[in-house]
C-alpha cells in the first residue's frame, strides 16, 4: 500500500501538530485519509454525558474518513491528531479515481467498512444485552430509497 501512497504524498500530503483537528463531527469534508505517520484519534461528543468518547486510534497505514468521502454525508465523528502526523488526504474525486486505477486500494476500503460494520454491530448488540440501547427501526440505506416500490 506504501507504494500507491509514496507518490501522492507530495500532492495530497498533509501535516498535522499534537492535538490539531484534522476534521470535525457534522462537518462535510469528503476526503479518504491515510496516515503516513503519527496517530490520529477518532472520537464523538456525547451530550448525555457532556463528554468525548474516543472510538478509535488510527496508526501508521491505517485508514479513515470512509464513509463520508464515499457517501457525501457530514462527518460522524472528530479526527484529531495525539502525535506529530502526516496524512495523505484524497478529496473525494482523487479518491474515487485512485480506488479505481488500484484495486488493491479499493479492496482495503471495503475491508475496513465491513470490519467497521461488524465491530459496529457487535458493539450495538452488546448494548442491547446490557439494557443500555433499544432495537433501531428500519433504516433505508441510500439505493433502498432509490429503488422504485414494487406497486409504482
Amino acid at each position: 500500500m506504501f507504494d500507491t501512497l509514496a507518490p501522492l504524498l507530495q500532492r495530497f500530503g498533509e501535516w498535522y501538530r499534537a492535538g490539531e483537528v484534522l476534521y470535525r463531527e457534522g462537518e462535510v469534508r469528503p476526503a479518504l485519509y491515510f496516515v503516513v505517520s503519527g496517530q490520529v484519534e477518532i472520537s464523538v461528543y456525547v451530550p448525555e454525558i457532556s463528554k468525548r468518547r474516543v472510538l478509535r486510534g488510527i496508526g501508521i497505514g491505517g485508514m479513515f474518513g470512509e464513509t463520508s468521502c464515499f457517501t457525501g454525508t457530514p462527518h460522524s465523528a472528530t479526527a484529531t491528531a495525539t502525535q506529530d502526523t502526516a496524512v495523505v488526504r484524497l478529496p473525494r474525486e482523487s479518491a474515487v479515481q485512485i480506488t479505481a486505477q488500484h484495486p488493491d486500494l479499493a479492496i482495503r476500503v471495503i475491508q475496513t467498512l465491513g470490519d467497521r460494520v461488524r465491530s459496529t454491530t457487535e458493539s450495538i448488540t452488546r448494548a442491547m444485552l446490557d439494557g443500555h440501547a433499544q432495537v433501531p427501526g428500519p433504516a433505508a440505506s441510500r439505493n433502498d430509497r432509490m429503488r422504485p416500490s414494487a406497486a409504482a
